[in-house]
């Protein structure tokens, strides 16, 4: 049994190393990854209490990634969207980026903006607690060509109700290529625990 312990102690660490993503409701990450920048979203809203319908919005129907000085959207060739108002909570930018043409088409409309009030848009006709899931290459691109670094982030969060504990949100992530160390790191995982498992199979060999 002792022969187990390193490895459920690197095991830990490596939890740890790839900790600490950001969580909310609905996330957009552009993650580079060496060959382009992969634009995905995933999540859902379990209630859309704490948002205000306004209305049903056309937008410029095309495949792209559009922002202004306030506000950032993730636009398809569907061109129709739901626009909804927060009765309360707050948006966050760290950067913004620029405007970009995608990859493909998402099939979805989705944006938060940071201005009073805080806007969501979603897609038309969104119903509570249906999934949200797309993902577009812009092949060849960089971060740098969205006007993103590592680490930028941009959000919303609102309450359930007027004044209430923040409890829906949306993000949006930029994600740089994996650390050549996370690569070790599992490259070491994976050597100690198929040494580990060659000297318990060892072990247990029937004497001829």
């Amino acid at each position: 049994m002792r022969r187990w312990r390193p490895l459920r102690a690197v095991t830990v660490c490596a939890a740890l190393a790839f900790s600490g993503s950001a969580s909310a409701d609905i996330i957009v990450t552009f993650a580079e990854t060496g060959s382009g920048v992969t634009i995905t979203g995933t999540g859902s809203l379990a209630t859309l209490q704490g948002l205000t319908f306004q209305t049903n919005t056309d937008l410029v129907a095309a495949d792209q990634y559009f922002r202004n000085s306030s506000s950032a959207q993730i636009r398809s060739t569907v061109g129709t969207a739901d626009l909804y108002f927060s009765d309360s909570g707050f948006s966050s930018f760290s950067s913004l980026g620029v405007n970009r043409a995608l990859g493909g088409d998402p099939g979805v409309e989705l944006g938060i903006g940071n201005t009073v009030p805080n806007r969501v848009l979603l897609p038309e006709d969104y119903a509570a607690g249906t999934l949200i899931n797309f993902s577009v290459t812009n092949v060849g691109d960089t971060l740098a060509d969205f006007g993103l670094t590592a680490g930028d982030t941009w959000g919303a969060t609102w309450a359930t109700g007027n004044g209430g504990t923040p409890t829906e949100s949306m993000l949006f992530q930029a994600q740089g290529v994996p650390e050549p160390g996370a690569g070790l790191l599992f490259g070491a995982i994976s050597l100690l625990f198929f040494a580990t498992r060659r000297r318990r199979d060892a072990g247990n060999e029937l004497p001829a």
